[in-house]
């Protein structure tokens, strides 16, 4: 079982600890210090103000004539070098990628999460998944069946 430091954060969340204040505060407290982590993308893609047209940007990805392409971390290299390719930009032209540590970052494999802190940061995130799962269905590349229409579909199988 996983017991680095996400597993513990994760499994606090669903603890009345004073972890679990700490780290629900730090997920849904908008005044708690850590605004750039709660106000999540709800925040960014349902707010006028993030847009100097006077749209939201969920209201902007939505129009007919856009187009939007997601660059996500499990698949950076990947999601980069398609986006040159979707904007029609030559391979050259793709800056390299930016070593940001080395590969002896000392809390590196201590992120695995257990199935009870899988469980607690995925409820603690909800609304998050939801707007992650909205920017898949939109986006160019994205993935058109969400994961909660194809776990509720295997549910229902079962």
């Amino acid at each position: 079982m996983p017991t680095g430091g996400a597993d513990q954060f994760a499994r606090s969340l669903a603890d009345n600890s004073s972890c679990g204040w700490i780290g629900r505060t730090s997920v849904h407290d908008k005044n708690g210090g850590c605004a750039h982590i709660s106000n999540g993308y709800r925040v960014a893609l349902t707010t006028p103000q993030y847009s100097t047209t006077g749209y939201t940007l969920q209201e902007l990805m939505q129009r007919e004539q856009a187009s939007t392409f997601l660059v996500r971390q499990e698949s950076y290299t990947e999601d980069v070098a398609a986006l040159f390719d979707w904007l029609c930009l030559p391979r050259e032209a793709i800056p390299p990628e930016p070593r940001t540590h080395d590969d002896t970052f000392k809390r590196k494999e201590d992120t695995a999460l257990s199935d009870e802190g899988q469980g607690a940061i995925t409820e603690a995130l909800n609304d998050e998944y939801y707007w992650l799962e909205f920017l898949e269905m939109i986006a160019v590349h994205g993935n058109k069946v969400s994961d909660r229409h194809r776990r509720s579909q295997s549910q229902e199988s079962s």
